[in-house]
Protein backbone atom coordinates (compact mmCIF):
# COMPACT_ATOMS: atom_id res chain seq x y z
CA UNK A 1 0.00 0.00 0.00
CA UNK A 2 1.16 3.30 -0.91
CA UNK A 3 0.59 6.28 1.32
CA UNK A 4 -1.64 9.17 0.35
CA UNK A 5 1.35 11.49 -0.22
CA UNK A 6 2.82 9.25 -2.45
CA UNK A 7 1.45 10.98 -5.84
CA UNK A 8 1.97 14.53 -4.51
CA UNK A 9 5.75 13.35 -3.92
CA UNK A 10 5.84 12.21 -7.66
CA UNK A 11 4.15 15.86 -8.83
CA UNK A 12 6.92 17.41 -7.08
CA UNK A 13 9.95 15.34 -7.68
CA UNK A 14 8.87 15.60 -11.86
CA UNK A 15 8.88 19.67 -11.08
CA UNK A 16 11.93 19.18 -9.95
CA UNK A 17 13.19 17.72 -12.83
CA UNK A 18 11.69 20.09 -15.22
CA UNK A 19 13.69 22.77 -13.22
CA UNK A 20 17.07 20.89 -13.45
CA UNK A 21 16.54 20.34 -17.07
CA UNK A 22 15.80 24.09 -17.77
CA UNK A 23 18.84 24.84 -16.10
CA UNK A 24 21.06 22.60 -17.76
CA UNK A 25 20.05 24.25 -21.23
Amino acid sequence: MRPKWHKKRIKRLKLRRRRMRQRSK
